[in-house]
C-alpha cells in the first residue's frame, strides 16, 4: 500500500505507520483524496531533499531580500538628496536676507532684476538657436518668436547712487 519512492529513512518509516495504522480509519473520499495527493508530495518532498527546490527558494529568497535592500537603499539616497536640497534653499534664503540688509532693497532689487534679465537672455538664445538658426524669426510658422516680446529697461534717475552701508563684505 505504500508509495515505493526514494523517501529519506525518517518519512519512509512514518509513511510506513501512516499506511498501516491511520490510513485504514479514515472514510473511502478522504483515503482517495490522500492516495491522489501522495505522490504530489512525495514528488516535492524528494526534489526538496535533493536540493532542487531547496535552491529555487534560496534564490526566490534571496533575490526578494536584495530588492527591498535596494529599495531602502534607493528611499535614503533620495531622502539624503532631499535634505541638501533643502540646506542649500535654506542657506540661499539666508544669504539673500543678509545681502538685502547689507545693501538696501533698492539695490537688491535692481540685482534681482539683473540675473533674471540675464537668464532672460541666455534661455532667448538657447531657444532662438534649437532649430537650426531658423527658430525665433518673424513669420515662420510654429515657430518661437521672443524677439518681439522683448523687455525693455527703462533707466530711472538716481537710484544708482544708493548709499553704502560701511562694514560688511564689498
Amino acid at each position: 500500500m505504500a508509495p515505493a519512492n526514494t523517501l529519506p529513512a525518517v518519512l519512509t518509516h512514518i509513511t510506513t505507520l501512516y499506511y498501516s495504522y491511520l490510513h485504514p480509519l479514515l472514510p473511502s473520499p478522504v483515503q482517495s483524496l490522500i492516495e491522489n495527493v501522495a505522490p504530489i508530495l512525495t514528488q516535492v518532498i524528494t526534489s526538496a531533499t535533493s536540493g532542487d527546490l531547496t535552491t529555487l527558494l534560496a534564490t526566490l529568497v534571496v533575490i526578494y531580500l536584495s530588492l527591498r535592500i535596494a529599495d531602502y537603499i534607493r528611499r535614503s539616497v533620495i531622502a539624503w538628496v532631499m535634505f541638501f536640497f533643502k540646506i542649500a534653499l535654506v542657506i540661499a534664503l539666508v544669504n539673500a536676507a543678509f545681502y538685502v540688509n547689507r545693501v538696501g532693497l533698492d539695490k537688491a532689487l535692481e540685482d534681482a532684476e539683473w540675473g533674471w534679465d540675464l537668464i532672460w537672455g541666455l534661455a532667448q538664445k538657447a531657444i532662438n538657436g534649437a532649430g537650426g538658426g531658423s527658430a525665433g524669426r518673424a513669420g515662420g510658422y510654429g515657430q518661437w518668436n521672443l524677439d518681439e516680446a522683448q523687455r525693455y529697461r527703462i533707466p530711472v534717475e538716481g537710484k544708482r547712487a544708493s548709499k553704502r552701508r560701511s562694514g560688511g563684505w564689498s
